[in-house]
């Protein structure tokens, strides 16, 4: 499974980034669940010590999770095109703020 963008179903702001997503994912690349699912609990159980304290979003693509800033990073460059333009400025800037090397 890949391309699984699990969010908290009871958060408008994350239902509204779903919203948005949906929106710009022009080649329907991106699938979405709950993480409230049992569908969630059940994909994402091998992940449930990492993931035990997230209750925002989380990416799950080729067996790998991606969580909070790194889960939208990977969303967007997932979707591709300008949003994957986006998703390197993201990556960058933090990195520079913060005076770490990249």
């Amino acid at each position: 499974m890949q391309n699984i963008v699990f969010f908290d179903g009871v958060c408008n702001l994350c239902n509204s980034s779903v919203d948005f997503l949906i929106k710009i994912d022009k080649k329907k690349t991106l699938k979405f669940a709950s993480l409230q699912s049992d569908f969630a609990k059940d994909i994402l159980k091998p992940f449930q010590h990492e993931l035990r304290n997230i209750n925002s979003i989380v990416f799950y693509n080729y067996g790998k999770t991606y969580t909070e800033a790194d889960a939208v990073i990977e969303i967007l460059k997932t979707i591709g095109g300008f949003w994957k333009f986006i998703a390197l400025i993201f990556q960058i800037i933090p990195k520079y703020i913060m005076g770490k090397k990249m």
